[in-house]
């Protein structure tokens, strides 16, 4: 009985000590299938996007390796495109894709690794440019799409439609496509601390005002991420009295319109939540060099909560102390 036992755990140790290919943790490049990608290395300038607010030098400036089974030896051009999608918030037509750049292996370097590389800077006013863009027709959210490729000594040519997911996604940093978007980011400084809210336009429907409750008093700004701020208020406190709720309201300064996030709950209504939101085609100004002063546009009763009651436009306008 003992010899049996030691047998089977015997039996055991050899059944849990053979490899399981199917269990591999991570997935190689000879997995994946033979071919050849490009794989970002690093991104030296332009990580969060373009700086529309500095058009002349703000650029999108990357290093990339070419892996195939030779290190990189066998691919023969690298080929870049671009294109020009405006934001929902722009009247700027969309631009259609050309031809950016072309690079042989003749001016590829080695990298640190031993794969063929290539740096690659893409300055905002050049690509604009080639697209046929000028620094006015550009706004704060656009994105410029890029699309590459890469031909072989052979002729074969392999790009992210006819590149595997593994190749596509994290794990190998493949970098056929990509998007860079065009931001004017604040430092943390700016447009935070009080301001005086203002109510300019807009009344509830039975003619009293709803923003704020008064037509002003004084809010503290926050920083929420890199361009949005916040701040809390008592909506409808002219109202419901001690029974308004706080309520934090979001916006995005995207350079020189503010855009209210969507779908800003009250944690009130009439069977369901009345929301605030932005306006269609309306936006408040501002100027990202200047945070004494700036306008918002919204929309109260964006979802009426059940209570029956019409979108209402809004206008306020906040000005630091």
């Amino acid at each position: 009985m003992k010899k049996l036992l030691i047998l089977f755990i015997s039996g055991l140790m050899v059944m849990t000590s053979c490899k399981d290919e199917s269990k591999a943790p991570i997935i190689t490049f000879d997995q994946a299938g033979k071919g050849a990608y490009v794989r970002l290395a690093n991104v030296n300038e332009g990580i969060d996007g373009y700086n529309l607010s500095q058009f002349s030098t703000s650029a999108y400036d990357f290093d990339v390796e070419f892996v195939d089974e030779q290190q990189g030896d066998l691919v023969s051009t690298y080929t870049i495109y671009t294109s020009y999608t405006p934001s929902p918030f722009s009247s700027t037509s969309a631009a259609a894709e050309v031809l950016y750049l072309t690079m042989d292996s003749g001016s590829f370097t080695e990298s640190d690794r031993g794969y063929k590389s290539a740096n690659v800077r893409i300055p905002l006013a050049d690509v604009a440019s080639k697209l046929g863009l000028s620094e006015g027709d550009l706004g704060g959210a656009d994105v410029f799409n890029f699309r590459s490729e890469i031909v072989l000594q052979d002729g074969s040519v392999f790009q992210f439609s006819n590149s595997t997911s593994a190749v596509n996604g994290s794990a190998f940093q493949g970098h056929f496509n990509f998007s860079v978007k065009l931001s004017c980011p604040l430092s943390d400084d700016k447009f935070v601390g009080n301001y005086t809210l203002t109510h300019l336009e807009g009344t509830y429907p039975f003619g009293l005002f709803t923003f704020n409750g008064t037509e002003s008093s004084t809010v503290t700004l926050t920083k929420v991420t890199g361009t949005k701020r916040a701040f809390v208020y008592k909506w409808q406190n002219g109202v419901l009295g001690s029974d308004s709720p706080d309520v934090d309201f979001i916006f995005d300064i995207v350079c020189t319109i503010v855009v209210p996030d969507d779908n800003q709950g009250t944690s009130i209504g009439c069977g369901g939540t009345i929301t605030l939101g932005s306006q269609s085609g309306a936006f408040g100004s501002v100027d990202v060099d200047d945070d004494s002063t700036f306008v918002i546009d919204l929309n109260e009763w964006a979802d009426d909560g059940g209570c029956g009651v019409p979108v209402t436009p809004i206008k306020i306008r906040l000005d630091k102390q």
